[in-house]
């Protein structure tokens, strides 16, 4: 009896674990990348990572299916590992930003209104008053509005990378294997 291939929704799900893993290691490096600058170069290499990392796991999806996966399959299997990733990092991402380090927002609003305030020109004091009333007026964004605004970022973006990835993917024909 031949076995049907798992779904998009479960390969997603089960992709979703280490690419989360993937996307709490670049929250870290972003966030501390402040402090430490050499980070910034390992954040840059881990959004880099990113799109090799998604045809990484569509490509053996296809392989795997003897490259008879639907373009819509992998395409929602990359959609699917965006959602389940960036879902799992913002639990993460919410406990650092709310409880152990709760003024990393302000911190960061108070270093851009700095930066501009050092600007020459209109535009950049405009930008910091603009920062600085933002603060007084006490809107800063919570930890939660943040992180759910990088989930929709991620799962946007990742529905786009995942169509191309998904064409990758099945641009090389599959040497056919038995099961």
């Amino acid at each position: 009896m031949i076995t049907p291939p798992p779904s998009p929704y479960k390969r997603g799900a089960d992709n979703g674990l280490p690419f989360a893993i993937y996307l709490t290691a670049l929250f870290f490096a972003a966030v501390y990348s402040v402090s430490i600058p050499l980070l910034s170069l390992v954040t840059t290499l881990l959004i880099l990572g990113v799109p090799p990392l998604i045809y990484y796991y569509l490509r053996r999806a296809y392989v795997a299916d003897n490259g008879t996966s639907l373009l819509s399959a992998l395409w929602m299997h990359g959609i699917m590992i965006f959602v389940c990733g960036s879902m799992l990092s913002a639990v993460v991402q919410v406990i650092y930003l709310k409880w152990i380090n709760p003024t990393y927002i302000p911190d960061m609003l108070h270093m851009a209104i700095d930066f501009y305030s050092q600007m020459p020109g209109e535009n950049p004091a405009r930008m910091a008053d603009i920062l600085t009333q933002l603060i007084d007026s006490q809107m800063v964004p919570s930890a939660i509005s943040i992180v759910m605004e990088m989930i929709w970022l991620s799962i946007f973006s990742g529905s786009i990378l995942s169509l191309l990835m998904a064409l990758l993917a099945k641009a090389r024909p599959v040497k056919p294997h038995h099961s």
